[in-house]
């Protein structure tokens, strides 16, 4: 990313230790650029939302990421199933206040990593299945569980979107993002009038691979593709082998 996206406003003393916005699923992005690029040109402008129990959405230029909602670590950015995102710093101080026993840091990092997100709006186990369920028999802490999940991964769209000067594609992946639907429906309804439309129909079919799930009027192509992390390790390892080999035989 440019250093503008990953510079923190923080003194120098720290950001010379390293740190910065490093964001993570890059193999999973990595494997979704790998897998457009089966089809033809990769779309330009690019958003990539990453949604299983870790959740991230990525702005990709040309097919390099340009920024991402995860920061230092993997805590921050949307809502996520067991970690919060992004929080106020000042709500982070006073969280840090409130923990009990002699080693308050640790007990706050366990509670935002593990105890915040969705099972803590819930009550629910991490599982995007029960709090559909749930939602749909009435359950109101669900119901808004739901709201502000969508919402999060709604805001972070719409920011990149503005930031690449439109979009091009839309991808989800990842646990949620390829498999519920109604989690990208409500994710992108509404935005007719900006030229994003789901078709309903090629929403809820469920196939393998690639699946353009776009309307035949939407200006933006929208798909659900399989995050393949692990053909992407494969593929590196592979690399750096052939490359050790060939260092050592010349």
């Amino acid at each position: 990313m440019p250093p503008e996206a990953s510079t923190y406003a923080i003194p120098e003393l720290y950001r010379a230790q390293g740190v910065k916005r490093y964001g993570f699923h890059g193999l999973s992005c990595e494997s979704i650029v790998h897998q457009l690029q089966q089809l033809g040109p990769i779309p330009r402008r690019m958003v990539i939302a990453h949604l299983g129990s870790g959740c991230s959405v990525t702005a990709l230029f040309e097919g390099a990421s340009i920024d991402t909602t995860m920061g230092l670590t993997p805590t921050g950015g949307i809502v996520m199933g067991t970690r919060s995102g992004d929080l106020d710093p000042g709500l982070m101080l006073y969280l840090l206040r409130q923990q009990q026993g002699s080693n308050p840091a640790e007990a706050l990092e366990t509670l935002l990593n593990h105890h915040s997100g969705m099972v803590a709006l819930t009550g629910l186990p991490n599982d995007m299945r029960a709090v559909r369920k749930a939602a749909t028999a009435g359950d109101a802490r669900s119901i808004l569980a739901l709201k502000v999940f969508t919402r999060s991964v709604r805001k972070a769209i719409g920011s990149f979107a503005w930031l690449l000067g439109g979009l091009d594609a839309i991808v989800f992946t990842g646990g949620i993002g390829e498999h519920d639907q109604a989690t990208r429906t409500e994710t992108l309804e509404g935005l007719a009038a900006i030229g994003i439309v789901i078709d309903s129909s090629r929403n809820q079919t469920k196939t393998s691979g690639i699946q353009a799930i776009q309307a035949s009027d939407s200006g933006t192509a929208i798909y659900a593709i399989p995050a393949q992390e692990d053909l992407m390790i494969a593929m590196h390892v592979k690399r750096m082998a052939s490359s050790s080999l060939t260092s050592s035989t010349t």
